[in-house]
C-alpha cells in the first residue's frame, strides 16, 4: 500500500459522517497526512426541495454555501487533534454525490477515502446501490467505512486488525493494507479464514488452512505480530462473530472474491460485513475495475456530472482550536 500522504473525508454533517470525519482526523494526525473535508450538495435535489420553482434558484445556490461553512468549522471545532493536521475544506455542488466524490479522489490523487456507512436520509442512502457502494466500487484508492458507533471505537485506534483470507491476489491486496496500518499503528494483524459450512470440523482440512495462512502471513512483513485462525460456518457471519470477539479496531477487505468477479456489494460477503460491523471496515480498492469504469465511459462514472465547486479559503492554513492556538 503506498503511503497515505492524502486523506478525503466526505460529510453530510450527519452524526455518522462525523464519526468518520474524527476518524480521518485521528489518522491524518498519526500519519502526518493532508485532510480534505469534502461536501457535496446535489444540485437539483436542493433546488426542489428548499423552493416550489426555479425563479429563486440563484439564491438557493448561495444560502447552502454559507451554512455549510459555518457546519464545516464546527466540526472542525468539535474535533480533538486538529491543531496539527493541515486542512482542506471543499464545498461542490453536483447532480451525483458519488460521482462528486470519485472524481475529487482521482484529480486530487487522494491516498485514503473515510466515509460514514449511511448520512441523514439513513442506510437506504449510504448502502448499496447509492453513495457507499459506487465509492468503494470504483474509488482509485482504498475506503474506510465508519459505523454509527461500535465497541470500543474510539478515533485512530488500530490495535487489532482483522483480516479476512481466502487465499485471492485480492485478500493480499487487503492484507497489504491491514499490515501497512499495523506498521504504522504499532498493531497486530489476526488473519482469518473461512471453511465452508459443510466442511464440518474435519481436522485435516483445518490443518491445510492454518499452513496456508502461515505462507500468507509471512507477507506481512517483519516486525508485526500475526495471529491465524480458521473457523467454519457461514463468512458474513464469522467475520462479524470473530471481530467482535476479539474487540477489532479495524477490518481489512477486498469487496472481489476469489472468481474475480466484481460483486454488486448487495447479498455479498463484504456488503455484509461492511452494513453490520461495529469497527470500521477498510476495503481494498480495485484500481483495475475503476479504470475500465471510467474509460468505458469517456474518463467519468456513469452518474458523473459535477456541476460547480468552491474551496473554502481557508484550505491551505493549519487549524487551530477555539482559542486560536497552533
Amino acid at each position: 500500500m503506498q503511503p497515505i500522504q492524502k486523506i478525503m473525508a466526505p460529510t453530510d454533517f450527519s452524526a455518522c459522517s462525523s464519526i468518520a470525519v474524527a476518524n480521518a482526523l485521528a489518522l491524518a494526525n498519526r500519519l502526518d497526512a493532508e485532510l480534505h473535508l469534502f461536501h457535496v450538495s446535489r444540485l437539483l435535489e436542493t433546488a426542489l426541495e428548499v423552493t416550489n420553482g426555479f425563479a429563486v434558484l440563484a439564491d438557493v445556490l448561495q444560502e447552502p454555501d454559507r451554512a455549510i461553512t459555518v457546519h464545516m468549522n464546527r466540526l472542525m471545532e468539535k474535533s480533538s487533534g486538529s491543531a496539527n493536521v493541515t486542512v482542506k475544506r471543499i464545498q461542490m455542488r453536483a447532480l451525483s454525490v458519488p460521482s462528486a466524490i470519485l472524481r475529487y479522489a482521482r484529480t486530487q490523487h487522494i491516498d485514503l477515502v473515510v466515509m460514514g456507512s449511511h448520512g441523514h436520509r439513513g442506510i437506504k442512502r449510504w448502502l448499496l446501490g447509492s453513495t457507499a457502494e459506487e465509492t468503494i466500487r470504483l474509488a482509485p484508492c482504498p475506503v474506510m467505512v465508519c459505523p454509527h458507533a461500535g465497541v470500543d471505537l474510539v478515533p485512530g485506534r488500530m490495535e487489532r486488525i482483522l483480516v479476512p483470507i481466502d487465499f485471492s491476489d485480492h485478500a493480499l491486496a487487503a492484507l497489504d493494507c491491514g499490515a501497512s496500518f499495523a506498521g504504522a499503528f504499532g498493531g497486530r494483524l489476526l488473519l482469518l479464514h473461512v471453511l465452508p459450512k459443510q466442511s464440518g470440523s474435519r481436522e485435516s482440512e483445518v490443518r491445510e488452512a492454518e499452513e496456508k495462512l502461515r505462507s500468507v502471513a509471512v507477507k506481512a512483513g517483519r516486525g508485526i505480530p500475526v495471529e491465524i485462525h480458521v473457523v467454519c460456518g457461514h463468512p458474513g457471519r464469522e467475520i462479524l462473530s470473530f471481530a467482535q470477539e476479539k474487540h477489532c479496531h479495524l477490518v481489512c477487505m477486498s469487496h472481489l472474491g476469489r472468481t474475480g468477479m466484481v460483486e454488486r456489494l448487495l447479498g455479498s460477503t463484504s456488503e455484509y460485513v461492511t452494513r453490520s460491523a461495529k469497527a470500521p471496515v477498510l476495503v481494498a480498492a480495485d484500481n483495475t475495475r475503476a479504470r475500465l469504469e471510467m474509460a468505458e465511459n469517456g474518463g467519468t462514472s456513469s452518474r458523473d456530472a459535477v456541476a460547480s465547486y468552491r474551496v473554502a479559503p481557508q484550505m491551505n492554513e493549519r487549524d487551530t482550536d477555539p482559542g486560536g492556538r497552533p
